[in-house]
């Protein structure tokens, strides 16, 4: 999506008090998939996937209001301010739950960081609401499936029981669930269910699965072994399918959310999971990038493997980010315009349209919270690219 679009949201976030504050600032994409293969290092655990979020002025101006931020006077009036470089109209906006924030609460905010004070209680109740119906939503999940269990353990924040859950899993969401989380700190003492789990065990759950191998392919790069790399890679090339990298829990989420029936606090519970997986994103694509890169020694004897990948991935890829980078790594690699699912320009158009779309949908009121469940769950139905492809169509006239 937008970086302007998505720093908007984080930047509500931050002022409603949500908990996931430093997840949702990872949702902000790069502009391009050539800024994101800049910005990650590759295996990195790294947020940086498109998402839907609401859009408008309000984002930015309170929240830099709440920090700090300048505010200035628009020539036409005296009522109307510009905080980081938005208008604020004189009515303010419209929070779901909290009711209207006017332009002179905004400004007196920036010029007394302080004042906000006053909405502390309203915030601090409709945290508790948001926990709440994330509880009620994860306690739904726990009576079902395997990856449900997980997942309702991870909503929870508890990594270690949903490693416990996964490990003796035959499910690969499940398994892949627990140990995507597990990923940024499983030597931790306060985890030790993630010691159990490997991407290894992974791979062997689903056999026509590339993603475990792009990891393994990440695990080789680091340690340097020619051998292992090399491997790693022909694992890669000899599997055509590619799990969700993206959205995990989200997409576990789309199955309960619209039983809770409190819209503001369903919107918290919905902003604190996508926030979670944002933290967890890894964009293991890049894994491909590296090992594949021209200017390595070994590339003449990789291209058949990387070009085979490339074509693969591309085709089968469910998220926007991953097949651009594979497009982009497709056309690296000589495969003929004709054996690509996708072409440069057909993404960045479905980029956009996806962007558009999201734009035009979100706001901060109950109306525009309910729009964007239904846009979440539709994207966790269908798959991001999925979707975007059809938005494209839309706005196409197809």
């Amino acid at each position: 999506m937008g970086r302007r679009w998505l720093k908007r949201r984080w930047l509500v976030v931050g002022l409603l008090g949500l908990v996931v504050v430093l997840g949702w600032q990872g949702l902000r994409p790069a502009s391009s998939p050539g800024e994101a293969a800049r910005g990650l290092a590759p295996g990195a655990a790294a947020a940086s996937s498109q998402n839907g979020a609401p859009t408008g002025p309000a984002a930015s101006a309170v929240a830099s209001a709440a920090a700090g931020g300048s505010v200035v006077d628009t020539p036409s009036s005296r009522s109307e301010i510009v905080i980081a470089g938005e208008r604020i109209p004189p009515e303010g906006f419209e929070i779901c739950g909290m009711g209207r924030v006017s332009a002179d609460e905004i400004r007196r905010a920036s010029e007394n960081p302080g004042s906000v004070a006053s909405w502390q209680g309203e915030l601090a109740q409709l945290t508790l609401r948001g926990d709440a119906a994330l509880a009620r939503m994860a306690a739904r999940l726990a009576a079902g499936s395997d990856r449900q269990q997980v997942a309702a353990r991870l909503m929870m924040g508890d990594v270690n029981g949903a490693a416990l859950l996964a490990s003796p899993s035959a499910d690969p969401v499940a398994y892949q669930l627990a140990l995507t989380a597990c990923a940024p700190g499983r030597t931790l003492a306060e985890w030790p269910g993630c010691r159990g789990l490997s991407v290894q065990r992974w791979a062997e759950l689903d056999p026509a699965d590339a993603r475990p191998w792009i990891g393994m392919l990440g695990v080789a790069l680091q340690r340097g072994g020619e051998a292992a790399i090399d491997a790693a890679l022909a694992g890669v090339a000899a599997r055509t399918k590619l799990s969700r990298g993206f959205w995990l829990l989200e997409s576990e989420l789309a199955a309960v959310i619209e039983t809770e029936p409190d819209i503001a606090a369903r919107g918290q519970a919905l902003v604190k999971v996508i926030g979670v997986d944002a933290a967890t994103v890894n964009v293991d694509i890049l894994n491909l990038m590296r090992a594949c890169d021209s200017k390595l020694a070994a590339h003449a004897k990789r291209l058949p493997p990387c070009r085979a990948a490339a074509r693969q991935l591309l085709a089968a890829s469910s998220n926007l980010m991953e097949a651009s980078l594979a497009q982009r790594l497709a056309d690296q690699m000589g495969v003929p315009k004709s054996a690509q699912a996708f072409d440069a320009p057909t993404l960045k158009a479905a980029r956009e349209a996806y962007s558009e779309s999201g734009s035009a949908l979100m706001g901060f009121d109950c109306p525009s919270l309910v729009k964007w469940t239904g846009f979440s769950r539709e994207r966790a139905e269908k798959g991001e690219l999925a979707l975007a492809l059809s938005l494209l169509s839309q706005r196409q006239g197809h």
